[in-house]
């Protein structure tokens, strides 16, 4: 049984996590693995992205199950029936104010989680495009989304401003962001 790793990261206690290309999630202490699936909770084995928050639950993004919260022994899951925007999840984000951010690839914008509802963010209210590859929050606390498509979308608090490739950028599809130290 080998599978592709997708997504990985090391928790706070220094416990690796990764996920795998449909046969869920592999988590390392360093001297065991345990492995996650659906039969222990986990909304989809395709899971695409890692993320722990700072009360260290780990979100999951999965392709087509939604979202999953680790608890430690538990996972609960999100979906569309919950408020979720799509239930294919390509990133996951935490915010400086604890807003958990989802990039939803497929279609339905952004989502943001506050802990009890989602909120929805899409091309109706200024991202360039619906279908997300990733979501980033520079120092300044401005929010990038990086579209299929689309450009990238910066958010400041007040207004939405897309830069495309008749702005400079090589192509319309962003699937990564980062910031220098500058």
């Amino acid at each position: 049984w080998v599978s592709p790793l997708v997504a990985g990261i090391e928790d706070r206690q220094g416990v690796l996590w990764f996920g795998t290309a449909g046969d869920g999630i592999l988590r390392s202490d360093g001297e065991q693995f345990v492995h996650i699936t659906t039969e222990d909770g986990l909304s989809h084995n395709e899971p695409y992205s890692l993320v722990e928050d700072r009360q260290g639950n780990i979100w999951v993004g999965t392709w087509g199950g939604g979202l999953g919260r680790y608890l430690g022994t538990y996972c609960r899951s999100y979906t569309t029936q919950d408020g979720l925007g799509h239930d294919a999840v390509e990133s996951v984000l935490e915010d400086r104010d604890g807003l958990i951010w989802f990039a939803h690839r497929i279609a339905g914008g952004a989502s943001s989680f506050d802990g009890r509802t989602f909120k929805m963010t899409s091309a109706l209210d200024g991202l360039g495009a619906n279908r997300l590859w990733t979501i980033y929050q520079d120092q300044r606390g401005h929010m990038w989304f990086g579209t299929i498509s689309g450009g990238v979308t910066r958010y400041d608090g007040r207004t939405y401003t897309t830069f495309t490739k008749s702005d400079g950028l090589p192509d319309d599809s962003i699937m990564s962001i980062c910031e220098d130290r500058d």
